[in-house]
């Protein structure tokens, strides 16, 4: 059996929100594979952060939380956070026409 490989760092080059999303998706398969999917969300917190990169905790550490302090310990709302930080802009005015 081949020995389970992490997934490479986060790619800022080109489409961010398309690398971010095929990462992302890289990333959580890892996790099934790894057994990190069943760890705490902290762990898996630490995880995203470690397999993104630098880049990666640099946009981690500018983002604006709620007074909520539990909220740095929510996978699902970290990754919430990324997933709008890559998510291009629409312009609503195009759209509507």
């Amino acid at each position: 059996m081949e020995k389970l490989k992490a997934p490479k760092q986060m790619t800022f080059e080109g489409n961010c929100a398309a690398n971010y999303k095929r990462w992302i998706q890289t990333l959580e398969m890892y996790f099934v594979a790894s057994g990190v999917d069943k760890k705490s969300d902290s762990v898996k917190i630490a995880n995203l952060l470690n397999k993104g990169g630098e880049r990666m905790i640099a946009i981690y550490n500018a983002f604006q939380w709620d007074n909520d302090d539990d909220v740095l310990n929510k996978y699902d709302k970290v990754k919430g956070q990324f997933s709008r930080y890559f998510e291009p802009r629409k312009n609503l005015t195009y759209l509507r026409y």
